[in-house]
């Protein structure tokens, strides 16, 4: 390829004088410049390059870098003329030394320059050029616009495509939906202008929203960054384009999921925010420590009042607002929300006539409710005539729901809270295997109308330093936001007796038990712990506990009741000696089995369920659990075991 001085000359000729200016005359052209770029700024248009220049405090050799390099972005005979000007028809793009001849009056001046293009320059901390070719000498090396600096530049206001991918930008609007301005403190305001500090967001009522509503009063963007999403990999580099985009942007920022993040990227989003020149909101529960000032917020929950004057704002005197404040510690977008889930589930029921229900309500209430990332989901399925156990036990599972009915009276209006540091409901069901705990925790939250979670202790208990603590944190800190019921089975083996500390894994199990404590006393939710031997359970977690249940091993009477309504009225039973079945020294849970491998056994058969079956079942549960039996145990049916 050749470019002949002919083609530069054409080049250079289209549209212009290929006259050379005089120095009186450019400086008429540049009078004139600034005459429409005043005239412009004070119609208020924005012209990029201006901004640019002002938002980066750039210098005119480097604002005419940019616009070198510019060029070649948005005009392809540009390529041409810096191959031509550099004798080298595959340098398409300027160079540094390129850029050196042009507007450098000395070699002097051209030494000096070359800091503009270090690694550590404005230039490149910035992001606006990229310097690809590390092989070549450095004055060779080409300069590149980078591209989202090309569409800023040219109008767009789209995020940066890396950014994109964990952050989201949040325009100012007329309002913002259910949040109160003028609740706000004025000295927030007055701070978000004159300081541009960050803003250390304590507590978990809408601390989003309180920076949205903040942004949209100065009539400010937000950009929303999940911290969860930063990758460790290039994360000061993904750090660096976000704050370039609060300048583009002219935006606040917001640090979403801050504490879940890792420890890394945690201590560099702090280092970022020191250096951000706009207002940056961090939630989070930890005290920081940053060079920038600071100022911390405290957002506490919407109390159990503040709580129902949002329901009646939407429904009015609707029957049954009392256990929806109770239960679902909502702020008020979330009952905005689960309001209009229960609105379209009427509507979908009867679209011609829709009624809403408190069915549906509690439905669009569960709907807000976030997954427990290391728990099961239960689907509650059984109700109060299901178990089975002695009356006072019974009482006491009643009690726990008058217990959540009444929170918000006894704590608040009452003034209980200043002699708990928890609001929560802890509770602790010890026993034997079998004897209704699990079905216990489902009544309970079946009864509510509330999700149940069981915790997998396989995946929370971690032979890594601190990570089971993570986990912990997390669980709670979900179950807080999914207002469900936190079940931790065999918890003896999580929640055991603190140890004499005699080497290194007694101390970090100690901390580990010290840690839970703490969440236990924080959680404003329903944590239910069932273990098989209570004299497990460490006595300061006894403590703790709003409601010890201690389910029996059934007697004969009780276990009398079980064989009665074990089997499902569609099961088709033939005659059962229920009487004898009493006498079998077994656990509900163990009944429970026989009867459903009985049902197999008959559905096999082609039959009705009988003793056959039963007897049959109940010697493999008996193999299954190692527990011996003679011919007196089964007496006259010992026969059909054979």
């Amino acid at each position: 390829m050749y470019i002949s001085e002919s083609e530069v000359d054409q080049l250079l000729s289209q549209k212009q004088e290929t006259q050379k200016p005089s120095t009186n005359e450019v400086g008429l052209l540049s009078a004139e410049i600034d005459r429409k770029k005043k005239s412009a700024l004070q119609k208020g248009v924005e012209l990029r390059l201006e901004s640019l220049r002002n938002l980066l405090n750039l210098t005119e050799l480097e604002m005419d870098t940019v616009l070198v390099a510019l060029a070649s972005e948005i005009d392809p005979k540009y390529s041409k003329l810096f191959a031509y000007l550099q004798e080298d028809v595959t340098k398409k793009k300027p160079t540094i030394g390129l850029v050196l001849t042009l507007f450098c009056t000395s070699r002097e001046n051209a030494i000096k320059a070359q800091g503009l293009f270090t690694r550590n320059s404005r230039l490149q901390q910035n992001s606006i050029l990229t310097i690809n070719d590390t092989e070549a000498a450095f004055i060779e090396k080409p300069l590149k616009l980078d591209e989202r600096v090309v569409s800023f530049l040219l109008g767009s206001d789209e995020l940066d495509a890396t950014v994109a991918t964990f952050a989201s930008v949040i325009q100012p609007t007329n309002r913002v939906k259910h949040v109160d301005a003028s609740e706000t403190d004025a000295g927030v305001f007055k701070a978000f202008t004159e300081l541009k500090p960050v803003f250390l967001l304590h507590g978990s009522n809408e601390p989003q929203e309180f920076a949205k509503t903040i942004c949209n009063t100065k009539k400010t963007a937000l950009i929303v960054a999940n911290a969860e999403k930063l990758k460790t990999d290039n994360l000061q580099y993904h750090l660096r384009l976000l704050l370039r985009e609060t300048l583009f942007q002219r935006a606040a920022l917001y640090f979403d999921k801050f504490d879940s993040a890792s420890e890394e990227t945690r201590k560099t989003i702090v280092e970022t925010a020191e250096h951000c020149s706009e207002v940056v909101f961090i939630p989070t529960k930890a005290g920081l420590s940053l060079k920038k000032k600071t100022i911390s917020v405290t957002l506490p929950n919407l109390r159990s009042a503040d709580r129902e004057k949002v329901w009646k704002i939407f429904l009015g005197d609707f029957p049954g607002i009392d256990g929806l404040v109770a239960k679902f510690r909502f702020n008020a977008n979330e009952i905005a929300s689960a309001v209009e889930t229960a609105q379209n589930l009427a509507l979908l029921k009867n679209p011609s006539h829709p009624k809403l229900t408190l069915d549906d309500l509690y439905a669009g209430c569960r709907s807000q409710s976030s997954p427990i990332q290391l728990a099961v989901k239960i689907n509650p399925r059984y109700s109060w005539q299901d178990i089975v156990i002695p009356l006072d036990k019974k009482q006491q599972l009643l009690e726990i729901r008058s217990y959540v009915k009444h929170l918000g009276k006894v704590y608040e209006s009452w003034g209980f809270d200043k002699h708990y540091r928890s609001k929560g409901l802890n509770i602790l069901f010890s026993g034997q295997s079998g004897t209704g705990k699990t079905m216990a925790a489902e009544i309970i939250a079946h009864d509510l109308n509330l999700d149940m979670y069981k915790i997998d202790l396989s995946l929370v208990v971690s032979k890594y330093i601190g990570e089971t603590e993570k986990n912990l944190n997390r669980i709670f800190e979900e179950a807080e936001k999914s207002n469900a019921v936190l079940f931790f089975d065999e918890a003896d083996a999580l929640f055991g007796k603190r140890s004499e500390v005699k080497d290194s894994h007694d101390r970090y199990a100690n901390i580990e038990i010290g840690y839970l404590l703490q969440k236990m006393e924080e959680q404003e939710g329903i944590v239910i712990l069932a273990t098989n031997l209570s004299k497990n359970i460490d006595d300061a977690f006894t403590r703790r506990m709003n409601f010890i249940v201690e389910f029996p091993f059934p007697n004969e009477e009780s276990r009398l009741a079980m064989w009665h309504q074990i089997f499902p009225d569609k099961t088709p039973i033939d005659t059962i000696d229920y009487q004898f079945l009493a006498k079998l020294q077994i656990s509900g849970g163990n009944i429970r089995n026989i009867a459903a491998a009985a049902a197999f056994l008959a559905a096999e058969d082609s039959a009705r369920v009988d003793m056959k079956h039963i007897v049959r079942a109940a010697k493999r549960e008996f193999q299954k659990i190692s527990k011996d039996y003679s011919k007196e145990d089964f007496g006259k049916y010992y026969e059909l075991l054979e």
